[in-house]
């Protein structure tokens, strides 16, 4: 039996749905930017809405928990971003199409992550899955962004 099996929800479960307040607020914060502001910010974005959760290392209470959720849940304004970077990218006949395939993705990816870390929170202990995951995004945020912004701009694209 995995050491987790059988014992009630504890708090890092009553706190995996913090960042869809912090999300819902979050989108707002760059839009009021100047349009160069937003893709710049892409990156830092990112890395809010990653490093909250390496904190979880350390066992937080509760409240410190909710704050760090929802900092982290701040950090998906990123998304604000990158639409001017995919308008500047993409033929504008396959625009529409393509937010919603970047959408759905970002949704599917969400899910898919969600459901591997309840399988991993069975073994490990919630708050270490929490924090490792936090960690994989950070360093995945950082190899991609380390491509990105030393790769030339390429030339609009037709989408399939």
């Amino acid at each position: 039996n995995p050491p987790h099996a059988g014992r009630g929800a504890g708090p890092p479960a009553a706190q995996t749905p913090g960042p869809a307040p912090a999300a819902f607020r979050g989108p707002r914060v760059p839009g009021g930017s100047p349009p160069p502001a937003g893709p710049r910010l892409v990156v830092p974005l990112l890395l809010t809405s990653q490093l909250p959760a390496i904190a979880f290392l350390a066992t937080p209470s509760i409240p410190v928990a909710a704050v760090l959720l929802a900092i982290s849940g701040a950090g998906y304004a990123f998304n604000q971003g990158i639409d001017p970077l995919i308008l500047q990218a993409v033929d504008p006949a396959y625009r529409g199409r393509l937010f919603t395939v970047q959408t759905s993705g970002l949704m599917a990816i969400q899910g898919v992550s969600i459901a591997l870390a309840g399988v991993v929170g069975t073994f490990v202990a919630p708050n270490l899955t929490i924090a490792a995951a936090g960690i994989l995004g950070t360093t995945i945020t950082l190899l991609i962004a380390r491509q990105a912004l030393t790769t030339a701009p390429r030339p609009a694209i037709q989408v399939l």
